[in-house]
C-alpha cells in the first residue's frame, strides 16, 4: 500500500511540475501573442505628423500654396516625391483602406487663408480602427498638430472644423 500511495504522489509531483512547467513557457511567450495597440496608435501619430510637417515644407517651397491635389497624401506629394522618402508614410495602416485622405477645400489655397491652423483638418484617417471596443481616427491640422478622435469626435471636427478658407479681396 505504502508503495502504491508512493507511485501516486510520485505521478501528482510530475504531472505539477508538467503543468507549470507549460505555465511558464506560455508567461514567457504571451508577449509574442498579445498585440499591443499603443505602439500602433503612437506609430500613427508620428506619421501623420511627418506628413503634416512635410506639407509645411511644401508650403514653404511654393510661395504657401497647398498641393493642386489635397484629396489624398499621395497626391498631396505626387508632385514633391523626395519630401516622403520612400514613400512608407503615405500608408495608414488603420487595417481597413490604408490610405490618408485629405482637405480638398485647400487645393491651390494660400496658406494664410486658413484661420485656424490648429482647428483646420488638414489629412485624416481614411477610416476608423478598432482600439478596446471603440473606433477611432487619427487626424493632422494644418499646424501639424496631430490628434487621435473616437469616430463621435472625429465627426464632429469635420463638421465644426472644416476649412473653409476666408475670402479676401
Amino acid at each position: 500500500m505504502a508503495a502504491q500511495r508512493s507511485r501516486f504522489v510520485k505521478k501528482i509531483f510530475e504531472w505539477t511540475v508538467g503543468v507549470c512547467s507549460v505555465v511558464a513557457i506560455l508567461v514567457v511567450l504571451s508577449p509574442l501573442f498579445m498585440e499591443d495597440k499603443r505602439p500602433r496608435r503612437t506609430t500613427e501619430l508620428a506619421r501623420l505628423k511627418q506628413l503634416g510637417t512635410a506639407l509645411n515644407i511644401y508650403l514653404s517651397d511654393n510661395n504657401d500654396r497647398f498641393p493642386p491635389d489635397m484629396s489624398c497624401a499621395r497626391g498631396a506629394f505626387r508632385s514633391s516625391p523626395k519630401l516622403v522618402g520612400d514613400g512608407t508614410i503615405l500608408d495608414s495602416r488603420n487595417g481597413v483602406s490604408h490610405e490618408w485622405l485629405g482637405n480638398g477645400s485647400l487645393a491651390l489655397q494660400d496658406a494664410d487663408r486658413v484661420k485656424n491652423p490648429y482647428r483646420t483638418v488638414m489629412l485624416f484617417d481614411s477610416a476608423p480602427r478598432k482600439d478596446h471596443d471603440h473606433a477611432r481616427r487619427v487626424l493632422v491640422n494644418t499646424d501639424t498638430s496631430a490628434r487621435i478622435l473616437t469616430e463621435s469626435g472625429f465627426q464632429a471636427t469635420i463638421v465644426n472644423d472644416w476649412v473653409i478658407p476666408e475670402n479676401k479681396p
